[in-house]
């Protein structure tokens, strides 16, 4: 059976926090707040326990009553990814796996590092990292995931703290985390052509963000050419991805195939999105496509859940409606039922098609399915 080692960063200084005391030793029902996540990692029986200091480092020493910690001492606050590399020392010989945790998450739950433990383990994964759904993940680095639950890409601050880590990793490791997008990029349904999955996480960041972006783009003629688009919304149809935006150059509307466009980035400027002169994306793109022959359907559901926890796990390739505090409404527009008939499931929660027909039919025939699966 595997070792554990954990690996306990404790060194931050907490200046958002506004406090001259260091962020680990704010008190959270009578107990310092590091002192909450070192019980929950104890439980775990690991073989090492490394809690890397660094500001009030002696303070932080005297905080703690056990006694077989191995301490090391982060000299200058140069990131998170520097304080993994201060414990390295203490893991020469050590050969299992290595739990990092952050000492200012008290909440985090035994059974929840646990659980992640045994994912890692049984899929043999090089890299397993947690997330979290929020009702308001601003602040936060985000994890990108399409419909089917897949990682689509990491944003923001999660690409910095990754970069971080990344640091720290051998070279082995550090090649397949580096190619983390390219290989989560899902091709269950389609035998078109690759899309790049940096681009892919650039543009849908782009939409949500409502930021203008500029990329390359070759025409089917070949003739590459710079755009520099506002982008309106990410639409999959004929076994393609196309993207809706307004073209800032030819002062109109266009569509741009994903699979053909490349160093996609963000300016960093936001937008007020314009009139579509259509009934929504797909729509558009259907009609610029008039002579391409697909069966497009446009699922709409009413979801028992909230605006703010759908949207963030579709809203990407959907458009959700708040219609109160725990509903919404969400269309989708795809060329196979088979896609928003996962993201459905992916939700989590209760729902009602309400149309079309063929969807009722479709998810009918999966869910008959399925239970034939379980019969004995």
């Amino acid at each position: 059976m595997n070792q554990l080692g954990v690996i306990l960063l404790a060194a931050g200084q907490g200046t958002r926090m506004k406090s001259a005391v260091p962020k680990v030793l704010h008190s959270l029902g009578g107990k310092a707040l590091f002192l909450h996540v070192l019980e929950n990692a104890r439980r775990l029986d690991p073989a090492i326990i490394a809690i890397v200091v660094g500001h009030a480092a002696r303070r932080v020493q005297d905080a703690c009553p056990v006694r077989d910690i191995n301490w090391a001492i982060q000299e200058e606050q140069l990131g998170t990814g520097h304080a993994v590399l201060c414990a390295q020392d203490k893991f020469h010989e050590f050969a299992g796996d290595i739990l990092i945790l952050s000492g200012d998450v008290p909440l985090i739950q035994e059974q929840t590092l646990r659980a992640m433990i045994e994912n890692q383990r049984s899929s043999r994964a090089d890299l397993s990292f947690l997330t979290a759904q929020l009702d308001n993940p601003k602040g936060y680095g985000r994890i990108l995931r399409n419909a089917q639950g897949a990682i689509a890409g990491i944003e923001d601050a999660s690409v910095r703290a990754l970069a971080k880590v990344q640091q720290v990793m051998p070279p082995r490791l550090r090649r397949r985390v580096e190619a983390l997008r390219a290989a989560t990029v899902p091709a269950v349904w389609s035998s078109g052509p690759t899309i790049d999955p940096e681009a892919l996480t650039a543009v849908a960041q782009a939409c949500r963000d409502e930021e203008r972006i500029r990329f390359a783009y070759t025409a089917q003629s070949g003739e590459e050419t710079a755009r520099h688009v506002e982008p309106y919304r990410l639409v999959s149809l004929g076994r393609r991805w196309y993207l809706v935006a307004y073209d800032l150059v030819r002062l109109d509307w266009r569509i741009f195939r994903l699979d053909r466009l490349e160093k996609a980035r963000s300016t960093a400027l936001r937008f007020s999105p314009r009139e579509l002169p259509a009934e929504d994306a797909a729509a558009y793109v259907r009609a610029s496509l008039g002579h391409v022959s697909v069966t497009a359907h446009t699922v709409e559901v009413l979801v028992h859940a909230p605006a703010t926890t759908v949207r963030p796990m579709v809203g990407q390739w959907a458009t959700i409606e708040e219609i109160d505090e725990q509903r919404c409404h969400m269309r989708m527009t795809a060329d196979n039922l088979d896609w928003p008939a996962h993201a459905l499931g992916s939700l989590g929660a209760e729902f009602e098609v309400l149309g079309p027909p063929e969807m009722v039919a479709h998810l009918r025939e999966w869910g008959a399915r399925f239970i034939r699966g379980t019969e004995t």
